[in-house]
């Protein structure tokens, strides 16, 4: 059997409202059933998953820059077989989208409390610190399916859930998606 999790990430683009009714905000209280993968399945994969970090700047002037940072499972690229239902397995994607917000949650701390001289110089080190930030969250994501063989070694893939479990409540203290970036 074999999974593949493919992560799309976009920097400083926010989706319109009508792009949104098709993605699922990262909630503790909510876990991906199958019915939110609604994609067209493609060649002989059993499932994948799409998630997206989004950016949207809610304010910007000459003392602040405040942004919203969020994860993202994106449905209609998301998809899964016809009729499958391996609850197991769901469990190892909904595991990807958890390291999606671990990552989102991490680069939020990373921006938190940041200073610039300006805006303008202030973006340039912000996609810089994205870039980093995407680096380390695709590697990562990579040694998740080869540690876990694509949620087959069962063993590996509850060491992982527990392992992302504790990661977002290590960074529980960056829940907010909002992130305030000081211009002085």
């Amino acid at each position: 059997m074999k999974f593949l999790y493919a992560l799309l990430l976009t920097f400083l683009l926010s989706f319109t409202q009508d792009d949104k009714k098709d993605m699922i905000l990262w909630s503790s209280n909510y876990k991906l059933q199958w019915t939110d993968f609604m994609g067209k399945p493609a060649g002989s994969l059993k499932a994948m998953t799409w998630s997206t970090i989004d950016f949207n700047v809610k304010k910007i002037d000459a003392t602040q820059l405040v942004l919203e940072i969020n994860a993202y499972f994106l449905k209609k690229q998301s998809w899964r077989q016809k009729d499958f239902t391996d609850d197991f397995v769901l469990q190892h994607e909904q595991t990807h989208f958890n390291i999606a917000e671990v990552y989102t949650r991490r680069l939020r701390k990373k921006l938190s409390g940041e200073k610039y001289k300006d805006t303008k110089k202030a973006m340039p080190e912000i996609q810089k610190i994205y870039n980093e930030t995407f680096s380390e969250l695709r590697a990562y994501q990579k040694k998740y399916d080869e540690e876990t063989k694509h949620s087959i070694n069962k063993d590996e893939q509850i060491k992982w859930n527990k392992k992302i479990a504790d990661e977002l409540e290590d960074l529980s203290k960056y829940t907010n998606p909002e992130i305030n970036i000081i211009i002085k």
